[in-house]
């Protein structure tokens, strides 16, 4: 299993997935703001629910490594993260967001093969709409905000 230390390669950007509106579906964003605010040395963009709309501004900014942040539902309790390779992303449908990652992984390594991609999800505790994120998922946040950070 990788560390986030392993991934943290050269230029990175973090990309956050989700719909703010679905409870703990809103980790993606979440993560992001909170860490723009307090982590300088990585850049961050907050896609929200519409990552396809974002493959220009992910091309143009030239990272060696794209991490994106996502609620997966995967077997384990909720808050929990876990890194995802590029081909469990491509191979499986992981994610809400499964078909919108396929495709910005495929075009993003048609411009730079040698980029790496990983996903981190978030396994979210409910995803139903007009909900807050659960205090699980907000400590899950915390902790990998503070590994981040190092």
């Amino acid at each position: 299993m990788k560390r986030i230390d392993d991934i943290l390669i050269g230029k990175v950007l973090f990309v956050g997935i989700g719909n703010e509106m679905q409870g703990d579906d809103g980790a993606g964003p979440y993560f992001i703001k909170k860490a723009a605010n307090s982590i300088k040395k990585y850049s961050f963009f907050n896609v929200k629910e519409t990552p396809e709309n974002y493959l220009n501004k992910i091309v143009s900014h030239n990272p060696d490594t794209v991490i994106f942040v996502d609620a997966v539902d995967f077997n384990s309790e909720a808050g929990t993260f876990k890194i995802f390779s590029i081909e469990e992303i491509v191979n499986s449908s992981i994610s809400t967001h499964n078909t919108s990652l396929k495709m910005i992984v495929n075009f993003i390594k048609s411009y730079k093969k040698e980029l790496k991609i990983f996903l981190i999800g978030i396994k979210p505790k409910t995803i139903n709409f007009n909900q807050c994120l659960s205090i699980e998922v907000k400590n899950g946040i915390k902790k990998l905000l503070k590994i981040i950070k190092g």
